[in-house]
């Protein structure tokens, strides 16, 4: 069917879009393909959509209601707010992005006798081999950008640093897990692949430095150990057990090898930056570890309830607004926040429903795999760090988790 052939190679492609647009940003070339991209993807799911016709469902209600009531809160603020044709803009490129991950797992539950989970299964190796690939290359090749301006870190040529950090705990957390799920079925070659690969987007976390990524890996990381060589689970002989023990730690380090003085330059560069930090923070934890976001909270709640026309509690103030009239509270880098103080208590309220859709979903259909083990790990991060909602980056990455969520849906 050629809409799931458009769809699969359509957002398959997404992390070689997001580095070729980083590229010419480093460039200083202002060449909008990432913005090309994300609204060819919006065309081609409307269009597919409604040529399908709108199913009779829950979820077609849903769905609707959601994206309807979003792009009349949108006009409202443009009305009440009397915002100028830039910053009208700036808040369709942001709705845009959010109808993204909306819209993706609606035009997958329109064509979903076409779709199967082991297509989400590949869709999201091959996003992870990608992910690796634009990272790795233009790291040993010597060129791309440093994570923080004081030189710690590595990002190659992605552009925001918390998205990308993201997209690697997404890449990391499916390949360990798709190793460890089918590695009796395999062929020592495809093994030994999946363990390099493993090995490289562990590598990326550190390259970039920041304390999610490098927490994470290393967590996750001595989970998947403990797990292949001591849980019956994986039902794999104890010889292979024991010679992929003893092969994955030289790897590691063959991997470090031709780049060891970067890397170690690098996470002392990391190190160094963490504690001025601290120290400029006078050592306030709180301030420390949400990485000045409890700051950035504070100055957005005073902005948002210092105003004095209800109204705005239930429609918000917009993203450009808050951008240009908010100062240090004009992005609060937590997804749940940023759309109570941008969307209001009406868009606030319409997330939290759809995710509610999701969970109620799962314990209902008993869904218990990695793609319910991510959609955690998105909403956790979405609350704590930020950018999953209105990323372009990883706003795909989580249609793509509810996409395959929605498939396990017992009819």
């Amino acid at each position: 069917m050629k809409y799931r052939r458009i769809f699969i190679g359509l957002f398959v492609i997404f992390p070689w879009i997001d580095f070729l647009n980083g590229f010419f940003l480093s460039m200083n070339h202002n060449v909008p393909i990432g913005v090309f991209y994300r609204i060819t993807c919006l065309i081609f799911l409307l269009v597919a959509i409604f040529r399908k016709g709108i199913a009779r469902s829950n979820f077609s209600i849903l769905t609707i209601s959601i994206i309807g009531l979003l792009i009349i809160e949108l006009f409202l603020q443009t009305i009440f707010l009397q915002m100028s044709i830039n910053e009208v803009f700036e808040n369709m490129i942001m709705l845009i992005k959010c109808m993204i991950w909306l819209l993706m797992p609606y035009f997958v539950y329109q064509y979903r006798t076409f779709f199967t989970v082991q297509d989400f299964e590949k869709i999201s190796f091959y996003i992870s081999l990608f992910f690796a690939l634009c990272l790795l290359v233009p790291y040993f090749c010597g060129f791309g950008n440093t994570t923080y301006s004081d030189g710690a870190g590595y990002k190659g040529f992605f552009y925001a640093t918390n998205d990308t950090t993201f997209a690697f705990i997404f890449a990391l957390t499916f390949i360990g897990w798709y190793l460890l799920a089918y590695f009796k079925e395999w062929h020592i070659v495809k093994r030994l692949f999946l363990l390099v690969l493993y090995t490289a987007l562990f590598a990326c976390l550190f390259l970039l430095g920041t304390k999610s990524g490098i927490i994470w890996g290393i967590l996750l990381t001595t989970y998947n150990l403990f797990s292949f060589l001591f849980k019956k689970t994986t039902e794999v002989a104890s010889f292979t057990k024991l010679l992929t023990g003893f092969t994955f730690i030289p790897a590691l380090f063959y991997l470090f090898y031709e780049g060891i003085d970067k890397i170690i330059q690098g996470l002392s560069d990391v190190i160094t930056r963490l504690t001025y930090f601290f120290r400029l923070f006078d050592g306030n934890l709180l301030t420390f570890i949400t990485s000045s976001r409890s700051t950035f909270l504070a100055a957005s709640w005073e902005q948002f309830t210092q105003e004095n026309s209800p109204i705005f509690y239930f429609i918000g103030y917009g993203f450009s607004y808050r951008m240009k009239n908010w100062g240090i509270g004009d992005n609060v880098e937590m997804d749940l926040f940023d759309t109570l103080f941008s969307l209001g208590l009406i868009g606030l309220g319409l997330v939290l429903l759809l995710f509610s859709y999701y969970i109620c979903l799962m314990i209902q259909n008993r869904i218990k795999n990695i793609f319910s083990f991510l959609f955690f790990i998105a909403i956790i991060y979405a609350f704590f760090a930020g950018h999953i909602f209105y990323s372009a980056l990883c706003s795909t990455i989580l249609g793509i988790i509810c996409s395959a969520l929605l498939l396990m849906k017992k009819e």
